[in-house]
């Protein structure tokens, strides 16, 4: 820590009793700037990069009632949701969140003031966005779509592609690499290819663009000279779109298997596993390892570790990325979902009569076959992963379990939760107020204290959440934090600090 400079705000609510509306004063906050080394401090002119605070926060689907809900883990609540479309699913990485919307496509949700958009074709099973990065690849096609994970990649869809690969190709946007950093030295996450040829990774640009090939400018330079002698076109002739510069030349690796047999393809960190048509699993480069059971599932893609993992319906096993043997975790049998691996725990749930689940931190087993509670014979059981956060999802009736405290605790508070697309209200009651967001450039060597605004949350009778940062800022671009907090309490409830 180099330096810190504080500021107080306040936080207010409004309680409604019997029609008169009581305004109180409640918890005191002290704000801090402070000037960290791994933070995200952007002093160079450039546009400030906001930092992936986690809000603990797990986004979750119900698709009978066609709802996207946010779960927060800390509370065991769902605080709010907002209608979705049909067979509905959800991509989220930290703040930058992404699900189907009413009519189809990928829509936007942002998280503070609650609102969607985005109006757009982009088949949603193939969007992805992972440290930082978003991509949409058309397999059929080979088009390929690539930018910033913070807004919706792809808008032009069909059209306009970054860049054309292999049909059939697999495509798959791995997690943040300190080896692999953006304009401002943030880790991000990388786009990796797996084609007949080989796997390679797409080297990106300071812009999220593919970088292409060295004599890019000068097939620029012929293109405008045969546009400026090409024919004129009829009215009933169709003008396709020019096709995208092909890519730098990538360094591609052997895959070690046939590229026909594989039918996935996940990543461990920047490590790419494969499952095989006849239900073997390989580290790319590598020689194939059977998996006992049926149904295999390889683990959801996640940050670098020492191994990857891979459930069947007779278990949960790790394959260590180097080579080796599989070793079991779990004997619990049933439909797997695919594994995930959050931080030093490794999660595991099979469906079937009884749905089971594991887990495991550190490598001391937390629960093993021990039955999810309010769990259906034979649902359809999700991961969802946000940062740190975890819980279960089984999006065809909306069952949601939230991770606290090495249990599952289940949530069916869906009918508590307001549905946005019924009336004007947003996460205003629950964030504080909506932000207007604007672009600023940071103040180099700057030395202005952080502007703290003042917060006022409408009570109702259930718990709600507000982030009382989300309306404060820094012009030096350090990253806040809360310095020291006074609670209050009265007859409207109690605040706690969450």
């Amino acid at each position: 820590m180099m330096g810190s400079t504080v500021v107080r705000k306040a936080l207010s609510w409004v309680a409604d009793d019997g029609g008169r509306r009581h305004v109180a004063m409640g918890i005191a906050f002290v704000v801090t700037s402070v000037a960290m080394v791994v933070a995200a401090v952007v002093s160079d002119g450039a546009h400030a990069t906001n930092v992936r605070l986690d809000d603990g926060a797990v986004w979750v689907t119900n698709n009978k009632a066609q709802r996207l809900g946010r779960l927060v883990i800390r509370i065991n609540e769902l605080d709010f949701a907002i209608a979705s479309g049909a067979n509905g699913d959800v991509v989220q990485d930290g703040r930058n969140v992404f699900y189907t919307g009413l009519k189809g496509g990928v829509t936007r949700l942002d998280v503070v003031t609650g609102s969607p958009s985005g109006s757009n074709d982009i088949p949603f099973a193939d969007y992805q966005a992972r440290g930082g990065v978003g991509a949409v690849f058309d397999r059929e096609s080979g088009k390929l779509w690539v930018g910033p994970g913070a807004s919706i990649v792809g808008s032009e869809y069909p059209d306009e592609p970054d860049a054309l690969l292999q049909a059939g190709s697999f495509v798959v946007v791995t997690a943040s690499s300190a080896d692999r950093l953006d304009g401002h030295g943030v880790p991000r996450g990388g786009v990796f290819v797996v084609d007949r040829s080989g796997w390679y990774e797409v080297a990106l640009d300071d812009e999220y663009e593919p970088v292409r090939k060295e004599e890019a400018e000068d097939a620029v330079s012929d293109s405008s000279v045969t546009s400026s002698s090409a024919q004129p076109v009829s009215q009933h002739e169709t003008v396709e779109d020019p096709p995208p510069l092909p890519i730098r030349e990538p360094d591609i690796h052997p895959l070690g298997v046939p590229f026909d047999d594989i039918v996935s393809v996940s990543s461990v960190g920047d490590d790419l596993v494969v499952l095989l048509s006849d239900g073997r699993v390989a580290v790319v480069g590598g020689d194939p390892v059977d998996v006992p059971g049926d149904g295999v599932r390889l683990q959801q893609p996640g940050d670098a570790a020492d191994e990857v993992l891979v459930a069947s319906s007779d278990g949960l096993f790790a394959l260590r990325l180097g080579g080796g043997e599989l070793e079991r975790l779990s004997s619990s049998s049933g439909e797997p979902a695919a594994p995930v691996r959050v931080g030093s725990c490794v999660f595991g749930a099979w469906s079937g009569e009884v749905p089971v689940s594991y887990k495991a931190c550190g490598g001391e087993v937390l629960r093993d076959g021990e039955p999810i509670p309010a769990a259906a014979a034979h649902m359809d059981l999700v991961f969802r992963v946000n940062q740190h956060n975890v819980a279960l999802n089984s999006p065809g009736d909306g069952g949601v379990w939230a991770d606290h405290e090495d249990t599952w605790v289940f949530v069916g508070n869906w009918a508590d939760v307001e549905d946005t697309s019924k009336d004007s209200e947003t996460l205003e009651d629950s964030l504080g107020e909506s932000l207007d967001i604007v672009e600023r450039r940071c103040i180099e060597g700057g030395a202005e204290a952080p502007t703290a605004g003042d917060d006022q949350l409408g009570v109702r009778p259930r718990q709600s959440i507000i982030d009382v940062m989300s309306n404060d800022d820094d012009m030096n671009c350090e990253p806040i934090a809360i310095a020291s907090v006074t609670p209050a309490s009265g007859q409207w409830g109690q605040l706690t600090i969450i």
